[in-house]
């Protein structure tokens, strides 16, 4: 499940990657576009310029750009740049011990640490080219 911050990045992103890399776009017009909230969207782009995936330009028409193509740009990387981690099990007390499992050793959590890495595998591969319609980009 995709939290909402996850979400808005994406569809910022998208908005963005509509655009092309020739035009910039400015934040307003990208939540009044996606009915985002703008405050909110300006500490989300501030994450995603600071990893690298989008570049601003300044002045009165200036905006947003992607740094790289569409197809480069990986799902694990917008969730990293966010801080987001996908379906994360913590069952170590603050000590770092296993304080939580139902057995030693853990099968639960050797479980989830291959789901996790599956998961992780996953979102390398998806790219932000895969939330747009074919030709869409300009």
């Amino acid at each position: 499940m995709l939290n909402t911050k996850t979400e808005y990045a994406i569809r910022g992103l998208v908005e963005v990657a509509r655009k092309g890399n020739n035009k910039p776009v400015a934040i307003r017009e990208i939540c009044e576009k996606q009915h985002l909230p703008l405050k909110y969207m300006e500490q989300i782009f501030r994450s995603l310029k600071g990893a690298g995936l989008l570049k601003s330009i300044k002045g009165s028409c200036g905006g947003y750009l992607l740094y790289r193509p569409a197809e480069e740009i990986t799902l694990k990387e917008i969730m990293t740049a966010i801080n987001v981690r996908p379906a994360r099990l913590d069952c170590c007390g603050q000590d770092g011990d296993r304080e939580y499992c139902i057995g030693n050793p853990c099968t639960f959590y050797n479980v989830w640490e291959e789901i996790e890495s599956e998961l992780d595998n996953y979102l390398s591969k998806v790219t932000l080219k895969r939330f747009l319609i074919p030709g869409e980009t300009k």
